[in-house]
């Protein structure tokens, strides 16, 4: 029965990390968030921090196959070796019943299947394939995960560089200059990235533990800019500028409350009310690296 319930334990958080929107499981988030902290802990430049998502999707992974390997290696254990054949070459009485468990357990998870320790109860029969189709599942959920994750990441880098361009140009100075459609052309883009990576930060909560090496191409870095463009626009006499302007201003804000009631970003001042300035302020700061 534990062993059933470690394998339950990584299925449940394998489903709801991948399949269930706006879900991280109760063993993703303790394992990427353990592993920002100990990086960010012992990062001496902010480069270091950007090791952090791709080594903590690591360990998920890994944990989901440490969990499943384990339950089921407690579930063959008092069964062997009366429960398995052991090939001609393996005595019986000088195996290690929990090795042979154990072994059983990682050859099946990994559909290796070398045929030297092979079921012969009938429930074991069932439980092996089982098993395999188990291991068969995290692989594809981890080739699942990336192809996700990745896409997602590289939305965040192309509105962070589009916000770094405007910042370097001095866009948000100059919106009160243009008229009124040039503006639109310039802050529409930005509209159009913002509603996507808020989306992205619902469904993909763990792409928040991904840091980038290059300031410009870092949203936690420039978000500000964001909050900076929706007030200079909301100050323009053009309609369509002003329009944009609040939509800017808004999916900034719905940015900053996803951020907050997913519980990614923390020691907010303010919190649970605080302003989307001081959350945008809260993720920069962690995303700084230790020397920064």
């Amino acid at each position: 029965m534990v062993g059933l319930a470690l394998v339950l334990v990584a299925l449940t958080d394998l489903f709801r990390t991948l399949w269930r929107p706006s879900g991280v499981g109760h063993v993703t988030r303790p394992v990427m968030r353990a592993t920002w902290r100990v990086t960010r802990r012992l990062a001496r430049r902010r480069s270091s921090l950007d090791v952090a998502g791709p080594l903590g999707l690591a360990l998920v992974l890994l944990s989901w196959a440490l969990l499943t390997v384990a339950g089921f290696t407690l579930v063959y254990w008092p069964h062997v070796p009366g429960g398995v054949v052991l090939s001609d070459g393996l005595a019986a009485a000088e195996r290690s019943n929990a090795l042979d468990a154990l072994y059983l357990s990682l050859v099946t998870e990994v559909t290796l299947g070398y045929g030297d320790v092979v079921p012969q109860n009938t429930w074991l029969r069932v439980a092996a394939p089982l098993q395999a189709f188990v291991g068969f599942v995290i692989l594809t959920g981890a080739v699942t995960w990336t192809l996700q994750v990745y896409p997602a990441l590289g939305r965040r880098r192309m509105l962070a560089l589009r916000l770094s361009r405007l910042a370097d140009v001095g866009a948000t100075a100059r919106l009160a200059a243009m008229d009124d459609s040039t503006a639109v052309a310039v802050l529409e883009p930005v509209v159009d990235d913002l509603t996507r990576v808020r989306v992205d930060v619902d469904q993909y909560n763990v792409s928040y533990w991904f840091s980038d090496a290059d300031r410009d191409a870092s949203l936690a870095v420039r978000s500000s800019v964001l909050l900076d463009l929706a007030e200079a626009a909301t100050a323009c006499p053009g309609a369509g500028t002003r329009t944009l302007g609040d939509s800017l201003r808004r999916e900034s804000d719905d940015l900053a409350s996803a951020l907050q009631d997913h519980d990614l970003v923390r020691d907010v001042p303010g919190a649970p009310h605080a302003s989307s300035r001081a959350v945008f302020a809260a993720w920069a700061a962690d995303h700084s690296g230790r020397g920064a």
